[in-house]
């Protein structure tokens, strides 16, 4: 079939809908080419052109007349629209066959299919959303948790792109303040301009500090250890499920065994290991405690489980900062003693747990989400991926060094507001850094 015509755009098409049978599909189609072909495909009266962002009903059609389904479809005209352009939407129930019909069908008129992330790649190029909003889109269609299902939520509105870009604006009254400093004598004395920038850094630290960053794969936390000081019964205390095998033999855990477990709100994984530190007999247990050493030097958070036993062993590993030490097995000790160890570990921040009786279990979590708060930002803050977070962090280190810099050379701290400048034009996507962009816009799914 000839396609309907040439356009100055090519004209897109895709499932934005999920893959997989389903009670409802949708096909997306975007570009010059989007009405006319949601004309020649969909046939309903009022039809959707006629009609712009109405959600109508009608038939889907082969150009032959035969039916291939009865759907929904609404058009957008741009530039009032996800992408900026026309699009059209089929919403069509969701067999995959027939999806792949409509596309089909869609192609042979003019269209192509999308590429990954397209859709929104091209509403980024023309103004209608944002870097940090993309990114914002991004952590929503990957979030793991109800936390992260929330952070996502508010990052998707304007207020951390407003905040940015008022920084943006507050940087460069201050770039042009300090430059009619040095430019004429006769203004006030470069010393004027220091609370400003200190204001500044503040600034910048409270936009931070609302941030919450989305962690695009699971948090992982390793449980290690001595052989059988009860890391398989730990873990499969905190995930509320058998994970690993338990026995009283030690050495029964020779793989690291990992698991996602949600912890008020957050998705982490729980990753179980063999024991370290004892003698390497066999061949699989050298590989055993091999693999159990790189999960620790990989592990985000590293839970170090001794028992009633201590010693010298249950002195963690020194491979990570993160490391919560835990004393395991507090039901085989009588009350008094308990209590005894517990001030004796509290005191050196060591945790005493039962995994057999759930003893210690609920402030073990406490400590492991109040670690994931210190990292990841508040419960209750804006999702921000790492090019935001540490971006901004790089905007602070030229803001201090500018204040540093103030007095005795305030040519060397104009420099140091310029870059500050560039860290935020970046941040808004204002100064393009493909392979940057490419990073975000690749991991986006075909038909987003």
């Amino acid at each position: 079939m000839e396609s309907i015509g040439p356009g100055t755009a090519e004209t897109i098409v895709a499932r934005a809908s999920g893959e997989g049978r389903a009670g409802v599909g949708v096909v997306r189609i975007s570009g010059p080419l989007a009405g006319p072909i949601l004309r020649r495909i969909f046939h309903a009266s009022p039809h959707p052109t006629r009609q712009p962002r109405r959600l109508l009903a009608g038939q889907v059609r082969e150009p032959g007349g035969e039916v291939l389904d009865q759907s929904l479809a609404v058009f957008m005209p741009g530039p009032r629209s996800f992408t900026g352009e026309d699009v059209a939407e089929i919403h069509c129930h969701g067999s995959p066959a027939l999806i792949r019909e409509i596309v089909k069908l869609t192609c042979s008129l003019g269209a192509r299919t999308a590429r990954a992330g397209e859709f929104i790649h091209r509403a980024f190029d023309n103004g209608k959303i944002d870097l940090q909003r993309v990114e914002a889109v991004l952590a929503l269609t990957e979030a793991r948790s109800p936390l992260d299902v929330r952070a996502a939520a508010r990052s998707l509105g304007t207020e951390l792109s407003d905040m940015i870009a008022g920084l943006r604006s507050a940087l460069a009254e201050q770039v042009a303040l300090l430059n009619a400093i040095i430019e004429f004598p006769d203004e006030p004395e470069v010393a004027a301009t220091r609370p400003n920038l200190e204001g500044l850094v503040r600034t910048v630290e409270g936009i931070r500090a609302r941030l919450r960053r989305v962690a695009t794969q699971g948090w992982r936390i390793v449980v290690a250890g001595r052989t059988n000081v009860g890391k398989s019964s730990l873990v499969n205390a905190l995930a509320h499920q058998r994970v690993s095998i338990v026995t009283d033999q030690a050495g029964t855990t020779r793989d690291a065994v990992g698991v996602d477990v949600e912890l008020e709100g957050a998705i982490v994984r729980l990753i179980d290991t063999a024991g370290v530190g004892g003698g390497e007999g066999s061949e699989a247990d050298r590989m055993a405690q091999q693999v159990s050493r790189e999960q620790i030097e990989n592990a985000d958070l590293l839970l170090w489980v001794g028992d009633e036993r201590g010693g010298t062993l249950d002195r963690p590993p020194d491979i990570t900062d993160r490391v919560l030490v835990v004393q395991n097995k507090a039901d085989l000790l009588d009350r008094e003693r308990r209590e005894r160890l517990e001030e004796q570990l509290a005191s050196c921040g060591r945790i005493l747990v039962s995994a057999k009786s759930g003893y210690g279990l609920s402030r073990l979590e406490s400590e492991i989400k109040r670690v994931m708060r210190d990292e990841f930002g508040p419960d209750d803050g804006i999702a921000a991926s790492d090019r935001v977070v540490f971006g901004l962090e790089r905007v602070c280190d030229a803001l201090r060094e500018a204040v540093r810099n103030l007095d005795a050379l305030p040519e060397l701290a104009l420099s140091d507001l310029a870059t500050a400048g560039e860290e935020v034009d970046a941040l808004l996507g204002k100064r393009q850094d493909q392979d940057v962009l490419a990073g975000i816009f690749d991991r986006f799914c075909i038909g987003k």
